[in-house]
This record gives structure tokens, sequence and C-alpha cells, in this order.
């Protein structure tokens, strides 16, 4: 098998697979009729953040604003490119890193 079969089989079970950004790509995959979570995979295809976020941003300088929405309410935090979350999602916005700072509202 070539790596690129490789690839294709391990995201054959996404819906939607994102561009790459710094060596992630943000996928998307159905749960049930009304739900949808996403997480992120690296260039080997494989899954580094957990499939549980609702809104996904892209990584920049190493990190990517990741979402939870409960009822109306929405909690972004930050990933790191190992897919650990390194801020917690206490955050109702957040916003990409820009030479080591990155933007967010609290409250």
């Amino acid at each position: 098998m070539s790596s690129k079969t490789d690839f294709e089989e391990k995201i054959k079970k996404y819906d939607e697979v994102g561009d790459f950004e710094e060596g992630f790509a943000p996928v998307k995959m159905r749960v049930g009729k009304r739900s949808i979570v996403k997480g992120f995979i690296n260039e080997s295809g494989d899954e580094i953040a957990p499939l549980k976020y609702h809104v996904v941003c892209w990584f920049s300088e190493g990190m990517a604003a990741v979402c939870i929405i409960k009822g109306r309410r929405r909690q972004w935090g930050y990933v790191n490119t190992s897919g650990q979350e390194v801020i917690p999602q206490i955050y109702e916005e957040a916003f990409p890193f820009t030479e080591g700072l990155a933007m967010v509202k609290l409250n």
C-alpha cells in the first residue's frame, strides 16, 4: 500500500477534511442526524485532536482556537499541535495567535 492510499483510507470516515495549515487540517464528522463534531488530523491522516469540538479555527503559531457550544453559550480555548488543550475553554471569543499573542474575550 502506498502512503497516499494509507492516508486516503484513514480519512474516509470524515465527512469533510479542510486544507492543511502548519501541517494540520480540520476534519468534520456528522454524529446522528443533527450533531457535527470537529477535530484535527496531521499530514499522515492521524487524529491529533479528538472530534469533540463544534467550531475549530486554523493553526497559527502552533495553536488553534477550539469551541464547544453548550446551549447558547460558546466556550473557546486552544489546543496545541499535539492536540492537548493548553488554554482552557473559558472564553466567549478567541482569535488566532500573532507574534505570540492572541486576543480573547472573557465575559
